[in-house]
């Protein structure tokens, strides 16, 4: 009994700083959203608490087993619901890049067809229709900001990009790249740079690490150069 109860102790205190490890991993990783990270602390949570789990059956086969994954499951729920969190966000980024290189309206036919007949505000009804059958699916929206963007409107085209950010917030490739594009349109087509810049600088503060932080800190280094330089105070 007394070495039921030490296996099942050493079992106790691996799962307890198990918990802590993939707790910090996933809150640290939340900025990264590594799917490698994810697979490897999936890994590393496992490799660990097998050996004790396998202890305790050794020990009281079914109880032994019941048990021992009773007492090792919070570690593994943390980084199972880790792992599936970043897989749905690559899932999502995935779709996202794909639809920015080619968005295919053809897939949405009723959107499609109200823009043919030059009913942009109904065919961006249909693409929302769309967008909520499909939640993870960014490619109606991103249709609806092609649309309005080839027939330039760019103010419809700007509301559709914030709409992104708002649904997408929480995904920090698609929310970057985003914001990105929004910039850029404020920049070059509506004539806001002062909105452009906050952005690239909310860019640059969320995911400085990524190619869109690159990308953003160039722009604000080009929109620096650019800035007129102050005129200098003459005492009379």
């Amino acid at each position: 009994m007394a070495f039921l109860a030490t296996r099942f102790a050493i079992l106790a205190a691996l799962s307890i700083v198990m918990s802590l490890l993939a707790y910090g991993v996933r809150k640290w990783d939340r900025t990264n959203e590594s799917f490698g990270i994810a697979v490897a602390l999936s890994f590393v949570v496992i490799a660990v608490g097998a050996p004790g789990v396998l202890g305790a059956m050794k020990a009281s086969a079914l109880f032994g087993l019941f048990l021992g994954l009773l007492i090792y499951f919070p570690p593994i729920a943390i980084a199972s619901v880790h792992l599936v969190d970043v897989f749905t966000k690559s899932t999502v980024n995935g779709l996202f890049l794909s639809g920015l290189s080619s968005p295919a309206p053809s897939r949405y036919g009723k959107a499609r067809k109200r823009a043919i007949e030059e009913d942009l505000d109904g065919a961006l009804a249909e693409f929302w229709v769309y967008h909520r059958q499909n939640p993870k699916d960014p490619g109606p929206l991103l249709c609806a900001v092609a649309m309005f963007e080839k027939h330039g409107r760019f103010e419809e085209a700007a509301t559709v990009w914030r709409d992104i950010l708002r649904v997408y917030q929480d995904n920090k490739t698609v929310w970057a790249e985003a914001a990105l594009r929004l910039a850029d349109l404020l920049d070059q087509h509506l004539d806001d740079p002062k909105a452009a810049q906050h952005l690239l600088r909310e860019i640059k503060r969320r995911a400085s690490y990524s190619e869109q932080g690159r990308l953003a800190a160039e722009r604000l280094r080009r929109h620096e150069e650019n800035a007129p330089e102050a005129a200098p105070n003459v005492r009379r």
